[in-house]
């Protein structure tokens, strides 16, 4: 298997990246609204109600799940709850986005062995749709550094 190096790989992400924003631009038929993402990282402590104001950004990603046996999984002992104190943000502000960042500086270290081969992948996707679907989450933000 050859290794590809990191500029290579920066390549190509940037390259799909601007492949990708070309496409939404040439779709968008309205004027887009601006997007106010949030990160919140509670660093293992609980979330208290009334702490994040729903209305200060249309998405909220929270940090961090993590990479266990090539599929994700919480971070946290108190990661559930505090998904469904974000999620529950909803019934205050209904288009506020909910997701859920996986990786960071310290948890990306699996995510080659995620990415290598078609079935590696398929296993993390499908651990990803189970996790979005189980904690009621708009999406994945993967922070892979």
């Amino acid at each position: 298997m050859t290794a590809i190096s990191r500029s290579r790989i920066r390549t190509i992400l940037s390259a799909c990246t601007l492949s990708i924003s070309a496409l939404s631009s040439a779709a968008a038929q309205t004027p887009r609204e601006f997007t106010i993402a949030g990160y919140v990282f509670p660093r293992d402590s609980l979330l208290t109600p009334g702490q994040i104001d729903a209305h200060a950004a249309t998405r909220i990603n929270y940090a961090f799940a993590a990479i266990h046996n090539g599929r994700i999984v919480t971070g946290s002992a108190v990661d559930a709850q505090n998904l469904a104190l974000l999620t529950g943000l909803r019934k205050q502000n209904p288009s506020l986005a909910a997701l859920v960042s996986v990786g960071g500086w310290l948890g990306s270290s699996d995510f080659s062995d995620v990415a290598l081969t078609a079935q590696s992948r398929a296993v993390f996707v499908a651990s990803v749709i189970d996790f979005l679907r189980r904690y009621d989450l708009d999406g994945l933000d993967v922070d892979w550094e």
